[in-house]
């Protein structure tokens, strides 16, 4: 997935994916664009589900802007400087996802990959293989990031779309609290690239 990402932002496809820009009178499913704002942020709402997990939508269609989030509060943070920041665990901006951990900040959040499992069967977050965000590697003098939380998606070639990976990733916020977290779309109803749509729930710590 890291070289998905690299070629995303060497070719300069991340710039056509972020060509559309944000349409608040868009629908989405489950309600409108213009109630999009909620008590937790201006740019996300939730949705508690029946089985105790969380539903998140995010207004990330702004290719300039991250969108800060803390997972214990579920409140939208806008940092001075996110890098020296603790009041945030994972960002968004368009289809990245960066985590406050590794090259992005001192928060200590990391994360790792769950593949074969399905949501609801993930109940003790695992030992080991957690990552942070970290450096790809020079790019004609550009750094290209690594994040972690970027392996979300696969990338068609043909008609630019990006399409959620069956992975259920495991994150340790800053406070090392465990949430389970899953991307289930980018797409508003009408089309409009960098609305984030995932569920996440907080799990058991590694036994």
């Amino acid at each position: 997935m890291k070289s998905i990402v690299s070629f995303l932002a060497s070719t300069g496809i991340a710039l056509a994916l972020s060509a559309c820009a944000p349409d608040l009178s868009l629908a989405l499913e489950g309600g409108d664009m213009e109630d999009f704002s909620s008590e937790y942020g201006e740019n996300l709402s939730h949705e508690d589900l029946p089985d105790g997990a969380t539903k998140t939508v995010v207004d990330a269609t702004d290719a300039d802007a991250w969108i800060y989030l803390d997972l214990e509060s579920r409140m939208q943070v806008t940092p001075a400087t996110p890098e020296d920041s603790r009041d945030w665990d994972i960002a968004f901006r368009r289809f990245e996802i960066k985590t406050n951990g590794g090259v992005n900040g001192q928060g200590g959040v990391e994360a790792v990959g769950i593949e074969g499992m399905a949501f609801e069967a993930v109940a003790v977050a695992p030992i080991e293989g957690y990552r942070v965000d970290a450096v790809d590697g020079p790019e004609e003098d550009n750094l290209l990031m690594d994040y972690v939380l970027n392996d979300w998606f696969n990338y068609s070639p043909m008609s630019h779309i990006l399409t959620p990976r069956p992975v259920v990733f495991i994150v340790r916020s800053v406070e090392s609290t465990y949430f389970k977290f899953a991307i289930d779309g980018y797409y508003s109803e009408a089309g409009t690239a960098g609305i984030m749509q995932f569920h996440w729930a907080e799990i058991d710590p590694p036994v």
